[in-house]
């Protein structure tokens, strides 16, 4: 048996006077015996039972809830409450203030489908204790709530000992079925795309990150896989494949696929491949506002060759198209891009509708520098994309582009330049792990107040240095398919897992790494199977099982 929130095997079993549980040694979380568990309709039947016997304070919880949504515009709000026999005054109360509210009753939704990122907050109050599957109904609960949408969920935290917990008076009651610690609760938000802001008494309040505003290349990417060995100067009998990629374009999928909401600014020309690329994005769950045709140019194009193994051997980028993409088209891209952020939202007036900024080096670094420059206040993420661009962006303008960043994903030759260290000295110091620390890391990036730095070791893993702490960490094992995309999995994966945990590591560096083991075992830019739970459980069991791994 394993725990239904961390997949834990550490169960053990404890018994009140009344009931049976059963407790998880890693995440806290404690459910009732499945022996005892009752239907839905018997929960529903439970829950409401327990609402009728509640103390007065609870009438204190929406005017709690009112004082966090009060920034946000009154008229016209949009809530779901999320349970059965919800508190009437409380529901009164919220619509006196101009707050629509759309009950949901999750234990018979009686045929009804609830629309998906249509309410500006949502209300659980008291129901997550009746939970059979509490990561199948947080995901389904969040699912209903805009991006930037704050969820308010009412339920007790239960204490760590065991004794504490079967003497509180939830568990000796019959109808409570799932009993949440702080932890649990902090990884079943993560597991449906919300972040734990504050957790008041019995209070949690958690939130859906606004969207992630990605700017970089889209291109169509030509891959070559040869049937054996590859033989330069030759011509090589193979596979050619083609399908959408760009650094800033798979970071945003990979984004999307991790729950996610992005909009995208890019660049492409007015041809066949240019449409292709914009209904990718929108079949995908991209924004495509921010997506302009440039009259006269070509899409871009990436032609690589991959050797026997799946790793790049040669490849050559057409990308001129980015070098046209100036601040004045980059403005309007980006004016549309915010304006679609804005329609889809919940957010404070004159707060921006975006969490986070990530760029890649395809943009001139004149272009990345002012879109930077119309969002401040958010995390920007750079990925230098290749030697030469990380050069440009080195030099231009004294590295100021640098630094107005919070991370930047360079590999070992991209941080060599970054480093202005030679770059046969920077591979020979990584040649295993007790080398790592005598990497420049101190160098031009954190000289330049970049606080956080990911450089990618290929095979060899990933080094985190985040201020003064430096960490290595090796690679989830995969059987590799092709490099392609690996390295953009990974950014889209360490800056999902600091939105929705924080700076918690090494939450970040993990999932980075498995949603990079999931793009190298698959032939497309990016992997067809990057799941949450699937990342999170790779995530989960390498903490558990090896905590000294990083």
């Amino acid at each position: 048996m394993e725990c239904p929130v961390c997949f834990s095997d550490t169960i053990r079993r404890i018994s009140s006077s009344r009931r049976h549980f059963l407790r998880c040694g890693f995440c806290g979380f404690s459910w009732a015996d499945p022996g005892g568990i009752p239907g839905d309709g018997d929960l529903a039947g439970l829950y409401a039972s327990s609402r009728r016997g509640e103390p007065p304070d609870v009438s204190s919880v929406p005017a709690r809830i009112m004082d966090r949504t009060l920034p946000l515009p009154g008229a016209g709000l949009r809530a779901v409450d999320w349970g059965p026999g919800a508190d009437p005054a409380g529901l009164r109360l919220l619509e006196e203030r101009g707050i629509t509210v759309f009950s949901w009753d999750p234990f018979s939704p009686g045929g009804k489908v609830l629309p998906r990122k249509s309410f500006d907050f949502g209300l659980c109050l008291g129901t997550a204790a009746y939970f059979k599957n509490p990561r199948e109904n947080f995901s389904a609960f969040a699912a209903a709530l805009k991006p930037g949408a704050r969820a308010f969920i009412g339920t007790s935290i239960t204490p760590e000992d065991d004794d504490e917990f079967l003497r509180r008076r939830d568990a000796e009651h019959t109808g409570p079925i799932a009993f949440y610690s702080e932890k649990a609760l902090t990884l079943l938000a993560a597991s449906a795309s919300l972040s734990l802001e504050t957790l008041d008494g019995t209070l949690a309040v958690l939130r859906r990150p606004l969207p992630v505003l990605v700017a970089g290349g889209a291109n169509i990417d030509i891959e070559g896989r040869p049937a054996g060995g590859l033989n330069p100067r030759d011509s090589n009998p193979g596979r050619v494949s083609f399908f959408p990629g760009g650094t800033g374009r798979n970071i945003a999928e990979n984004l999307c696929r991790l729950g996610a909401d992005v909009e995208f600014v890019s660049a492409v020309g007015n041809d066949p491949f240019g449409q292709q690329l914009r209904t990718s994005l929108e079949s995908s769950g991209i924004g495509s506002s921010g997506l302009i045709s440039l009259e006269g140019e070509t899409t871009s194009v990436y032609l690589s060759i991959l050797d026997k193994s799946g790793d790049m051997a040669l490849a050559l980028s057409g990308m001129g198209i980015f070098d046209k993409l100036k601040s004045s088209e980059a403005g309007k891209a980006l004016e549309r891009a915010t304006v679609s952020a804005a329609e889809k939202s919940a957010r404070a007036p004159g707060e921006l509708p975006f969490s986070a900024l990530v760029l890649d080096g395809n943009l001139l670094p004149a272009t990345a520098l002012f879109i930077r420059e119309q969002v401040p206040g958010i995390p920007a993420w750079l990925d230098p994309v290749s030697v030469a661009k990380a050069e440009r962006i080195a030099a231009y303008r004294g590295a100021r582009l640098l630094k107005t960043l919070d991370c930047v994903k360079p590999n070992l030759l991209e941080a060599a330049v970054i480093f202005n260290r030679d770059t046969g000295d920077v591979l020979a110091q990584c040649g295993t792990k007790d080398d790592y620390s005598v990497l420049p890391l101190h160098g031009p990036l954190h000289l330049n107040s970049v606080p956080l730095v990911f450089i990618s070791l290929g095979a060899r893993g990933v080094i985190k240095s985040e201020k003064s702490l430096v960490n290595c960490c090796g690679p989830y094992p995969a059987a590799v398919v092709s490099a392609t995309g690996a390295g953009d999995a990974f950014t889209a994966g360490a800056l999902w897992s600091r939105l929705v945990r924080g700076d918690t590591h090494p939450w970040d560096v993990l999932t980075g790494m498995a949603c990079a083991s999931r793009a190298l075992e698959s032939s497309g830019a990016v992997p067809e199977y990057t799941d949450t739970p699937g990342i999170e459980k790779m995530v989960l069991s390498r903490i558990r099982n090896n905590p000294e791994s990083c």
